[in-house]
């Protein structure tokens, strides 16, 4: 088992929430771990499977702003899980320097007109991450994801969907 660290934990915790949304969104998460990739400056990661074709440059309809919209969550997801453990918002650094945030603000030009209206967006679909993190099925799916990673340091895509299903089994409502 890997050593126990509140940086780990956190980590654990951040991916496990973005594994989590993911597949609340049906979006195909082939690995997750908290093998930290210096090279990358990451101290874990999600491999997600291939987006829908789609093209936001020169093609923005009702599907293609589903599936950004998605894709933000996914990305914020892992700070709401942070946020739900407890931990602060702003880690080490500042969340507007990291790339989960970067990435949903980057993905929100594609959709909105102006400054105000996309700092609109990304805060409405901040409030919507946390809220799909908080429910208790969804946490149980994260607290079980994150304990299992924290025990075997990465994932494949089969073990992430059984851990979040039988997680969520058990977390439902009583």
């Amino acid at each position: 088992m890997a050593r126990k660290t509140p940086r780990l934990e956190r980590t654990a915790y951040h991916e496990a929430g973005h594994a989590v949304a993911a597949f609340l969104t049906r979006r195909r998460v082939l690995s997750v771990t908290i093998i930290p990739d210096e090279d990358a400056g990451s101290l874990g990661h999600n491999r997600y499977g291939v987006l829908p074709n789609i093209h936001p440059d020169y093609e923005i309809d009702s599907r293609t702003a589903r599936v950004i919209e998605r894709e933000i969550v996914v990305s914020l997801a892992g700070w709401a899980a942070e946020a739900r453990l407890g931990a602060s918002a702003r880690r080490e650094a500042s969340y507007l320097g990291d790339d989960d945030w970067h990435k949903a603000y980057d993905l929100a030009t594609y959709v909105t007109g102006s400054p105000e209206e996309m700092e609109a967006y990304v805060n409405w679909l901040w409030v919507r991450a946390k809220y799909m993190i908080a429910l208790p099925p969804q946490w149980a799916a994260v607290k079980g994801l994150a304990s299992d990673l924290l025990e075997r340091r990465r994932i494949g895509g089969r073990r992430v969907r059984e851990v979040i299903k039988a997680a969520m089994r058990r977390g439902g409502p009583r």
